[in-house]
């Protein structure tokens, strides 16, 4: 097949790996917490803490895997700038004219992260549209089907088969934020882990100080925030702008 008759390239992956990546990480995590608790008291927390991080890590890999497995989604590897293209049908179409949007940036960057699956919001001058698009490419979004919830608020279930560039405005994809929930997580179980270690500190006959234990339970429970925090962020899905035009 010529590359000329080649609009767009997809490959379609599942999140096995980031979800085992996660898994592995977070349960590892916990099982080494676990173990130096239990090895503490005989002196062997180290051993039983890399022995606790292996095993569960392997669990929650395993585990995490399968889980992700789950979700497919498309990654783009190719779109066509049929910009250049010069056909006889634009000559007489006066409502797709070739214009210098087709050629902007943007316009390129918003295909490459709008999959076949992958949940939109558009605004422009045709009024609005949530839902899906079969072909995302420099000449607009093509074989549109709208969004099944969009449809119960009432909204227009014929879509049209194709919004060009020309006509929209603002382009919305729904997206979570890991990082900002790995921090919040990590922040927010870090201080809780410090006020338990200053409380174990204190009730306790050891000769730590209180400011040991806060550090040391602020190093034990943070990483399991930042593991839940990032799940979590994950998991919480928002409306990030991925197209504006200028």
């Amino acid at each position: 097949m010529p590359w000329s008759r080649i609009s767009r390239i997809d490959e379609v992956v599942t999140g096995a790996g980031p979800w085992s990546k996660v898994g592995a990480v977070s349960v590892g995590l916990l099982g080494a917490g676990l173990g130096n608790a239990l090895g503490a008291p005989t002196y062997k927390g180290g051993r039983y803490a890399l022995a606790g991080l292996v095993v569960f890590g392997g669990i929650g890999g395993y585990l995490g895997g399968r889980y992700g497995s789950r979700y497919r989604f498309e990654r783009n590897w190719y779109v066509a700038d049929t910009t250049r293209r010069v056909e006889a049908v634009a000559q007489i179409e006066s409502s797709a004219p070739a214009s210098a949007t087709n050629a902007d940036r943007a316009v390129l960057d918003a295909c490459n992260r709008i999959g076949r699956n992958d949940l939109f919001r558009a605004y422009g001058s045709f009024g609005s549209f949530r839902g899906y698009a079969d072909v995302a490419g420099p000449e607009g979004l093509e074989s549109l089907r709208a969004d099944r919830h969009g449809r119960r608020r009432g909204t227009d279930a014929s879509p049209p088969q194709r919004i060009s560039w020309d006509q929209i405005d603002r382009v919305e994809m729904r997206g979570g934020s890991a990082i900002n929930g790995a921090m919040i997580g990590g922040a927010t179980f870090g201080v809780f882990g410090a006020l338990v270690g200053m409380a174990a500190v204190a009730l306790s006959d050891g000769t730590a100080s209180v400011g040991e234990g806060a550090l040391l339970g602020a190093v034990y429970i943070a990483p399991v925030g930042i593991a839940l925090g990032g799940l979590s962020g994950m998991a919480v899905r928002r409306w990030v702008g991925v197209y504006q035009r200028h």
